[in-house]
């Protein structure tokens, strides 16, 4: 064999051993209940006591807030006050949130006082609507969220059996389109699997942080503890921010599977795929350059590689004379062996958080789309360029404008 050769023999072994152990790792965390909240977790869950204020804060979501208010007043929990935050909303959220608003008096709409210049929006909305919460303990959700009925109850529960301060909840992906099955559980799984709720959840490691702004649960005396959202005011990553002054001011904060409690469609489409998630990439891993570099060749090799060995493997084969087809040639067994690791992982991945397997065969399609959203998220950010969301742009200041 040639020197490229053994170097490519001897990629393919890491990473086959890397599948492997993400195998294992797959198999530890389906058996791990420990950090999960489901519908039926506590049958004598109280239905009133604390108040809870739900906030939603709110832009240009005509589309979604209806059904979110639907979701959240149907809650077998009774003690409840919902505050919806219309943040300079340019079509109907204002009216269908006053519909309902019309129709239960524990619903509350309210418009924005101006933003302040060094303040993100998502995170002013916030801040200013939980001044107006009378509640013991404060839920943030996305207006895209759809509350399942025992969602505040049994989250709740939780927070009180647990001793906690606060409390993330990430929740059940609504998938619909090619692409949202393509690209969606690839990068959802990326972040799920780097963020193990056992680190998350220990309050000895302060680095470990992560958190999920589709909701949020803290009470009153932890939130304000925490600094609340002023803390954090330009932050793009408002959700990890919390938790990281959670971690900071030794709040007891938990980071939990509950994919029964909610699901979330947080993007229609390919192009608000590519949006949302260049938004939130770059920021993610600290507007760290190389690190980014790091992320995107390692992603590339152990995701990706394997398929370009394997089929130029082939091709060689089949172009080169005297070179017969071999199945126990190292390079094209080695690439055989990754890709079927690749796949077993995937599938199982989607069986264990219970979604189709239908789009498995898509895989190799999102990482490509997921490896470019980082190297695009860096580049848009770091040449000063920013990233557009909802009418604003947004650079590495935090800071958006619009």
């Amino acid at each position: 064999m040639t020197v490229l050769e053994w170097i490519a023999t001897g990629t393919l072994g890491l990473t086959g051993v890397i599948w492997i152990l993400n195998l294992l790792q797959l198999l530890g965390r389906s058996r791990d209940m420990e950090y999960r909240i489901t519908a039926d977790r506590n049958a004598q869950a109280p239905t009133e006591g604390k108040k809870v204020s739900i906030i939603i804060p709110s832009r240009n979501e005509e589309g979604n807030i209806g059904p979110c208010l639907d979701a959240v007043l149907a809650q077998t929990y009774k003690d409840l006050e919902v505050i919806v935050r219309n943040y300079r909303s340019e079509d109907n959220t204002e009216a269908e949130a006053q519909q309902r608003a019309s129709a239960d008096d524990r619903v509350k709409v309210i418009g924005g006082v101006e933003r302040p210049g060094d303040w993100m929006g998502k995170v002013w909305a916030c801040h200013t609507a939980q001044k107006q919460a009378t509640g013991d303990v404060l839920l943030f959700i996305d207006a895209d969220v759809r509350l399942q009925p025992e969602a505040v109850r049994q989250s709740v529960a939780y927070l009180q059996d647990k001793n906690l301060g606060a409390l993330s909840v990430f929740g059940r992906l609504t998938l619909v389109t090619f692409w949202e099955w393509a690209v969606q559980p690839v990068v959802g799984g990326l972040i799920l699997q780097n963020n193990n709720p056992s680190e998350v959840n220990d309050p000895a490691q302060k680095d470990k942080v992560m958190a999920n702004g589709q909701f949020i649960m803290a009470t009153r005396e932890g939130y304000d503890a925490a600094g609340g959202h002023a803390s954090i005011k330009g932050e793009i990553l408002d959700d990890v921010g919390f938790a990281r002054r959670c971690k900071a001011t030794d709040v007891p904060y938990h980071m939990v599977y509950g994919r029964e409690l909610y699901g979330c469609r947080m993007y229609t489409s390919l192009k608000e795929i590519w949006e949302g998630w260049t938004k939130n990439l770059f920021a993610g891993l600290h507007y760290n350059v190389p690190l980014v570099l790091g992320i995107c060749v390692a992603l590339f090799v152990i995701n990706i590689l394997p398929f370009v060995l394997l089929e130029a493997r082939l091709l060689q084969f089949y172009l080169t004379d005297g070179m017969p087809f071999s199945p126990t040639d190292p390079i094209f067994l080695l690439s055989a062996i990754n890709i079927v690791l690749l796949y077993i992982s995937y599938i199982g991945g989607l069986k264990v958080a219970d979604y189709s397997t239908k789009y498995f065969w898509t895989f190799p399609l999102g990482m490509m789309v997921t490896i470019g959203l980082f190297a695009n998220s860096a580049r848009r950010i770091a040449t000063g360029k920013g990233v557009s969301w909802k009418g604003r742009t947004y650079t590495n200041t935090g800071v958006g404008q619009g």
